[in-house]
């Protein structure tokens, strides 16, 4: 679940003016992704939601292209181990960001060394998973000196 914070503590992130970034939501619980569908949306990114990773891979093979993936920790269709092996194996090195219930789980730590880049407590506060898409689809600025 993501939790919402009242307006006066949140805070909106810029996103870079000539991308047009896509993160890819993949969580079986409708009610998640209808969630981070409305977040993201509320906060100028585009957000696509899949409740599965079975339909995320067809998709990613029928070249979506998201900057960004926001993966629940337990699927009911393929585990994040192999999803992330998935993304290994094509060549796929689109920063992933955990969420789980059990951020302790034993299989955390093969998961970030697969490549995840965070792996969020869930139930996720809005602006905590926020400033972390932002760290990711941004531009950095040591690159613009």
């Amino acid at each position: 679940m993501i939790s919402q914070s009242s307006p006066s503590t949140q805070h909106r992130p810029t996103k870079p003016q000539d991308v047009d970034p896509l993160i890819a939501f993949i969580d079986d619980d409708e009610h998640v992704r209808d969630a981070a569908t409305q977040l993201m949306e509320s906060y100028g990114l585009n957000a696509k939601t899949y409740a599965s990773g079975t339909v995320f891979i067809y998709d990613l093979i029928n070249d979506c292209n998201p900057s960004c993936i926001v993966l629940d920790f337990h699927l009911p269709d393929i585990n994040e181990i192999d999803l992330m092996q998935e993304l290994l194996s094509r060549k796929i090195h689109t920063p992933v960001i955990i969420l789980s219930a059990d951020v302790l789980h034993p299989l955390a730590v093969q998961v970030l060394e697969l490549g995840a880049v965070k792996i969020l407590q869930k139930p996720v506060i809005s602006e905590e998973l926020l400033e972390k898409i932002h760290e990711i689809i941004s531009p950095r600025s040591d690159l613009y000196i």
